[in-house]
């Protein structure tokens, strides 16, 4: 016996729960991609900065989900909201998009902050190149820069 072919069904287009797969899943590479970035082993504490209000929701929703995929190197993640004062450590930064950032403490891991930014240099240059000298201050403007990079 055949079956017929799958047709599409609007009705099982769901469309919130991929965004909230999406916030969830950038959220959790990203900070694992700090962690393998600084070596952090254990003891880390990542703080997840959203921008628009439902951006917020979804990443305070799945917290717990975030975490554990983030893996066992992470022991906290704190969802800041856009009215939330800055974390007083210093933080590498990990820029997902417009609305969302997700940042992890690297206070113990560097020492030497003038060198951690100069080797960041390249990346100033890639992304001058990339958008232009006059896209370059607009993204500048939309990346949270007072954080330590």
């Amino acid at each position: 016996m055949l079956t017929p072919y799958p047709q599409y069904d609007p009705a099982r287009k769901f469309t919130a729960d991929v965004d909230q797969y999406e916030v969830v899943l950038r959220c959790s590479q990203a900070a694992r991609s700090l962690v393998s970035e600084y070596g952090i082993r254990e003891g880390g504490a990542v703080y997840i900065h959203t921008t628009d209000p439902s951006t917020h929701s979804i990443a305070s929703e799945h917290l717990a989900s975030i975490q554990t995929l983030s893996g066992k190197s992470i022991s906290s993640v704190k969802v800041l909201l856009p009215t939330d004062s800055t974390p007083s450590t210093d933080c590498a930064i990990f820029v997902i998009s417009t609305s969302l950032s997700v940042l992890l403490d690297v206070s113990n891991k560097v020492s030497d902050k003038a060198a951690e930014i100069q080797k960041l240099q390249p990346k100033f240059v890639y992304f001058f190149n990339l958008y232009g000298v006059y896209r370059l201050p607009a993204l500048l403007k939309s990346l949270p820069c007072h954080y330590f990079l």
